[in-house]
């Protein structure tokens, strides 16, 4: 994969984990293009608004290419995990949780997908980094 290629999935990716957050609820301190997304630390979240974060960024790269990140995202993934596991304990249903809530992140950001183009294509083209309120102000009420 070029390196075209690769900065054009993580922003995706980046872009779906924002735009997830938004909708959830989540308040977002920064969008950084260097693959990360990062909230208020006193940013109220459930575990149930947490699965869907932690899953988004791979959901949108699902949406937008077809398929996962090559080799996964095994970070979200343990963090989707977690919050699951925070959220039933036991960790059987935790995968069944997670498999569960992925079509729920894919309709979530189907619905929104405009906006996780728009971010997308802003962190492309600025400085690869977006404040709370620059991507508030990008992203459809």
């Amino acid at each position: 994969m070029s390196d075209a290629a690769q900065i054009e999935r993580v922003a995706i990716h980046e872009a779906g984990h924002a735009v997830a957050a938004l909708a959830l609820g989540l308040e977002v301190h920064a969008v950084h293009l260097a693959g990360r997304v990062t909230l208020r630390r006193h940013s109220p979240s459930e575990p149930a608004d947490l699965l869907l974060f932690y899953l988004s960024g791979v959901e949108a790269e699902r949406l937008a290419f077809g398929s996962p990140p090559p080799g996964g995202c095994k970070l979200d993934t343990y963090a989707a995990r977690r919050a699951g596991f925070e959220m039933i304990g036991d960790l059987t249903a935790t995968d069944a949780l997670v498999e569960s809530s992925q079509s729920q992140v894919r309709q979530l950001l189907s619905d929104r997908w405009l906006d996780v183009d728009r971010v997308a294509l802003a962190l492309l083209t600025g400085t690869g980094t977006l404040s709370g309120a620059e991507l508030e102000a990008l992203v459809a009420p």
